[in-house]
């Protein structure tokens, strides 16, 4: 299976601290989705680097309200629940969105 994700690790220059910065487009389907999330929990377990930054596109949400273009439709809570439970296993914090929301008609 190919990785959903490219990733690079090296020195932040102002404090020359090591950091591993992954990029994820995860897969639509919820098995492509966890066989992502474990490659990057083991390859953050078997890293030297302690900082890591892990952005994109999870194709999750954390909550109902994220989901756009569902039509009213509620998504697996079960989905949410493993979702969340992953960002605290790998110590990410959700960053707010930030600009224009675009709604999709």
């Amino acid at each position: 299976m190919a990785n959903e994700f490219i990733g690079e690790e090296g020195v932040w220059t102002n404090n020359g601290k090591e950091v591993t910065i992954i990029n994820t487009y995860a897969l639509c389907d919820s098995l492509g989705r966890r066989w992502m999330w474990e490659d990057i929990r083991s390859r953050k377990a078997n890293s030297n680097i302690a900082t890591w930054c892990v952005i994109g596109d999870f194709n999750c949400v954390r909550r109902s309200c994220e989901r756009v273009g569902v039509g009213g439709e509620d998504i697996n809570v079960g989905e949410k629940e493993e979702f969340n439970n992953y960002l605290v296993e790998m110590s990410l914090e959700d960053m707010p969105f930030m600009g224009k929301k675009i709604h999709m008609v």
